[in-house]
């Protein structure tokens, strides 16, 4: 079934195309229809349906010539690694001591946000309940600036102090580990822009430390950490 919702007002439509016998179908015209009203409100809205009316009738109609209504939706760019060297990387009792990644470069993407995931792996023999993290740091300017000793390239940095740990740098993830040997530890999609007050930085990066006493897994394809682009599309 189709059905034109129409906006006499802003002279706009918007066509839904949709199996009324179908939940998800249905569901769907639901949704749409209810995000129409909600863009329209305190508008003369109608609809019609199209294949319902007379071919002559439609041709006159005033609505045919109204412009289709775009949709702006959430798209997503392919992933990519973060370049981070975590193979070996030492333990820190005071987390300052840890890993940097190169930084993401948003300057000519400009998306509008970075999901963050993926997964680190510990060494042999690790000591039980201690824990893994992951920060998130951004540049101050667009020269780029980098906070503390942070330089923006894949590298080891120990930061001055556990003052400006805590205040240069954002926590993003962390899990507790235990005393298993060689054990994944998988960190779930985070959102870079929700750590800068909604806003995603120019240039930003990730900082990992760990303090299990011993090194992290030594083989490569065990260490992961990867980003998504996220904009917005209009349809």
């Amino acid at each position: 079934m189709k059905i034109a919702e129409i906006c006499n007002t802003c002279h706009h439509r918007h066509d839904i195309d949709f199996n009324p016998k179908s939940a998800e179908g249905f569901a769907r015209f639901r949704q749409e229809r209810s995000d129409w009203m909600t863009k329209h409100a305190f508008h003369d809205v109608d609809f019609k349906w199209p294949q319902r009316s007379d071919k002559l009738d439609r041709i006159h109609d005033d609505w045919m010539n109204y412009l289709h209504n775009a949709d702006v939706k959430i798209t997503y760019a392919a992933s990519a690694d973060y370049t981070i060297t975590l193979t070996s990387l030492a333990s820190s009792a005071t987390f300052v001591a840890g890993r940097e990644s190169t930084a993401i470069n948003n300057t000519s993407n400009k998306y509008l946000d970075y999901l963050v995931g993926g997964k680190i792996t510990t060494g042999t023999t690790p000591t039980d309940a201690k824990s893994i993290r992951i920060y998130l740091y951004a540049a101050v300017n667009d020269t780029p600036l980098y906070p503390d000793v942070l330089d923006g390239t894949d590298s080891d940095e120990t930061i001055t102090s556990v003052d400006i740990l805590n205040s240069a740098i954002r926590l993003a993830a962390s899990t507790s580990t235990n005393n298993t040997s060689d054990r994944v530890y998988w960190f779930a999609a985070f959102s870079v822009a929700s750590f800068f007050g909604g806003v995603n930085p120019i240039y930003h990066g990730l900082f990992v430390v760990h303090d299990t006493a011993v090194n992290l897994n030594a083989t490569g394809s065990n260490q992961k950490l990867a980003q998504t682009g996220v904009y917005a599309t209009v349809i």
